[in-house]
């Protein structure tokens, strides 16, 4: 200091060529100086002391290289897997971090015989895969060793039959089949893992219609042994089903699998569950004693239809009359009837079978409503238009609402829908909301 002609005052600290704050610094005496770091994180850099001589020019006097950091905590948390068809892989929680480099060291033995040391790499501190191929059902001792400039720390020992942590490869080549017999089942066929050969298995089967998003899944008890093979119950006629597969050990020691790859199926058709709703329109007759008819119904819904509709059976019984059958591929048939009273049937056919018949009275010419509803109102709620009315006080069987969409755009079009005689109000299916 006295070959500069300066005291401690003139002192100043640099870390990597960056001048610390004055704040840091303390003056001890004359020719003495300190300087205070609070975040010691930083403190991986070179720091010089350094003074500013007259003329302003600075004067670097000594410098040192300062690293700085904390020993290691003892690794928590230890486990290990064993992939099938590959050597153990274990991990662990290494703790706070050091800011020092720091080596973990993966050991396991047996009781009679040590392995070589797993060490880790230095993308991948927190695991290390050994080199050599795991023995099952022999126990083996696994512990992990944390090492720096500042100390060495020891994780508690864990002991196992590596059998007790493998993770089986899925099952594979998964198919679907189903049935003649009954159409709310699909079988399940699949081919284990070679694991199999050596440990029983448990298994997950999920399910979900192939519009779905949501899985199903068969209740664990049912597939809680070792199996190739599982039939899916209580499924929907004519739906197709995608399944997935996982096992894993039987006791429920280790890992499941990744789940398989997806299969679908399809189950068999069955005879359709209900009738189609049924309606009809009176037509303007050019010829004297008759009434143009036009028969219209809905065309069931997938879930109802429960399989492929092939054609519908209309019947027209008239009053003491023959009954006339007649197949249609349409959803309406246009036919002249007298103007007496009629009874008209409808069925619909898949490849199963028909329907429950749906009934229709068609009333005589001169015939004169006399139980209409009242109180008709309309109202939109929830993005849908609903419609509610008051019953008559006789019983009701059915009601038939008609309506259509008033627009600039386009022509009225007429729409109905039927109602069971109960209900009282509902929303209109036919307009989007």
């Amino acid at each position: 200091m006295d070959y500069f002609h300066v005291n401690a005052s003139y002192i100043f600290w640099k870390t990597n060529h960056l001048t610390v704050p004055k704040e840091q610094y303390t003056i001890i005496n004359r020719t003495a100086s300190s300087v205070t770091f609070t975040d010691t994180s930083l403190l991986n850099t070179q720091l010089t002391c350094n003074i500013r001589t007259f003329g302003q020019i600075d004067q670097n006097v000594y410098g040192i290289r300062i690293i700085s950091g904390l020993p290691p905590e003892k690794p928590k948390n230890l486990s290990c897997i064993v992939n099938e068809g590959k050597k153990m892989m274990c991990q662990w929680d290494p703790g706070r971090e050091t800011y020092l480099e720091t080596n973990f060291t993966l050991k396991s033995e047996w009781a009679t015989e040590k392995f070589a040391d797993c060490k880790t790499k230095r993308d991948t501190p927190t695991s290390c895969t050994v080199d050599y191929s795991p023995v099952y059902f022999v126990n083996i001792e696994v512990w992990v060793e944390a090492e720096n400039a500042l100390g060495k720390v020891t994780s508690d020992h864990i002991n196992f039959d590596p059998v007790d942590k493998v993770k089986p490869n899925p099952p594979h080549n998964l198919s679907v089949s189903n049935s003649e017999e009954l159409s709310s089942i699909l079988k399940l066929t699949w081919i284990n893992s070679s694991i199999q050969g050596f440990i029983r298995l448990k298994y997950n089967i999920q399910y979900r219609t192939r519009d779905a998003s949501i899985w199903s899944q068969i209740p664990p008890e049912d597939t809680a042994s070792t199996r190739s093979s599982f039939t899916v119950q209580d499924l929907k006629p004519f739906t197709e089903y995608v399944f997935r597969i996982r096992c894993m050990k039987e006791d429920g020691k280790g890992f499941w699998s990744d789940w398989s790859e997806e299969a679908s199926g399809i189950t068999y058709e069955d005879r359709p569950s209900k009738a189609p709703s049924f309606w009809y329109k009176i037509e303007p007759s050019h010829t004297h004693g008759y009434r143009s008819v036009q028969l219209i119904w809905k065309t069931l819904p997938p879930f109802e239809a429960n399989g492929k509709i092939l054609d519908y059976e209309v019947t027209l019984t008239r009053w003491k009359s023959r009954l006339q059958n007649y197949t249609v591929n349409d959803t309406k048939w246009t036919v002249n009837i007298t103007n007496e009273r009629y009874i008209a049937t409808l069925t619909a056919r898949n490849l199963v079978g028909k329907s429950d018949a749906a009934v229709l009275t068609i009333p005589a010419y001169n015939f004169q409503a006399t139980r209409p509803v009242t109180d008709l109102k309309a109202f939109p709620k929830d993005n849908m238009l609903w419609v509610e009315w008051t019953a008559p006080n006789e019983s009701v069987n059915k009601y038939v609402l008609e309506w259509c969409v008033l627009s600039d755009k386009s022509p009225c079009i007429p729409d109905w829908q039927q109602e069971d005689g109960t209900v009282h109000r509902t929303y209109l299916r036919g307009i989007p909301g």
